[in-house]
């Protein structure tokens, strides 16, 4: 859509317009993230940005619906999207920390 035709809208029409893109936008997120979230298994190695942009790694403790469940040892566990996470490392061993909960 072209600037003009934008200009000629409505208000409606625009904010009409604003929540089908929002809905598509979330949606295709949504579908990226649970499609994500299946490529984790417990034990992986993974790395994701934290708080304020922090780098953090940690191990997967566990793979959730929407999120997984990453143990980044004196940083705490943490609930993460998995498309924000990054595979460092297949699973398989796990840390002594982990094994003993």
């Amino acid at each position: 859509m072209t600037n003009s035709k934008l200009a000629t809208m409505s208000l409606q029409d625009l904010m009409a317009l604003n929540a089908d893109v929002v809905r598509v936008i979330k949606a295709k997120r949504a579908q990226a993230n649970s499609t994500a979230v299946y490529t984790f298994q417990r034990g992986d190695q993974v790395s994701f940005n934290g708080r304020q942009g922090r780098p953090m790694q940690g191990v997967v403790r566990e793979v959730k619906r929407t999120k997984v469940s990453v143990d980044c040892g004196l940083n705490g566990c943490w609930l993460v999207g998995g498309a924000m996470l990054t595979k460092m490392r297949e699973g398989g061993a796990m840390t002594t920390k982990i094994n003993a909960k």
